[in-house]
């Protein structure tokens, strides 16, 4: 009897600010979807954009980078964007979300979504 495929499943991740989370991953070709919310601001002076950058650390130790973006510059706005990632092996990641210094406040989501 063959064995039974195991069927591609989303990975969703979701978090506040910076931080490491693992997500156990298929080599196979996702959509990488992301939201993030938030913005540095500052007393009296207004919001400005943040640095929102996300890397999957494979399991030799290397980091790849996914994305690398500037949210919008208002507390309430709601940025997002897609990419394509293809990891090197299945196994579990480690996904480094890092959000800048002082956007602490940001919270996001990530989804991996099977490629069609």
């Amino acid at each position: 009897m063959a064995p039974i495929a195991q069927p591609d499943v989303v990975v969703k991740l979701k978090g506040l600010g910076s931080k490491i989370v693992k997500a156990n991953l298929k080599s196979i070709n996702y959509v990488v979807s992301w939201t993030a919310k938030g913005a540095t601001c500052f007393q009296g002076a207004g919001c400005v954009g943040t640095n929102f950058q996300v890397d999957a650390v494979r399991a030799d130790g290397n980091d790849e980078q996914l994305f690398n973006e500037i949210t919008a510059d208002s507390a309430t706005k709601v940025s997002s964007g897609e990419t394509l990632y293809q990891p090197n092996s299945t196994g579990v990641y480690l996904i480094k979300v890092y959000t800048g210094v002082a956007a602490s406040n940001l919270t996001w989501t990530i989804t991996f979504t099977p490629a069609a």
